[in-house]
């Protein structure tokens, strides 16, 4: 399907584009990257389904912080 075709150039470019990012990296990039990768891995087990993503009841009707 047309949705597939998108899908897959999209993951393509994604594998390219992260590739030619990571040229020149230091080890000290690259450890810090992964870990970063790890905790938002780990974040991302803890949502709470149908949980809201918005920070909104943070703020009050002015935009300023409650």
């Amino acid at each position: 399907t047309t949705t597939e075709v998108v899908v897959e150039a999209l993951r393509t470019y994604e594998v390219g584009l992260t590739a030619q990012c990571e040229q020149g990296w230091t080890e000290e990039k690259r450890r810090r990257f992964e870990a970063l990768q790890a905790l938002s891995a780990e974040t991302a087990r803890h949502v709470i389904p149908g949980a809201p993503d918005d920070h909104n009841w943070l703020y009050d009707e002015s935009g300023l912080p409650k």
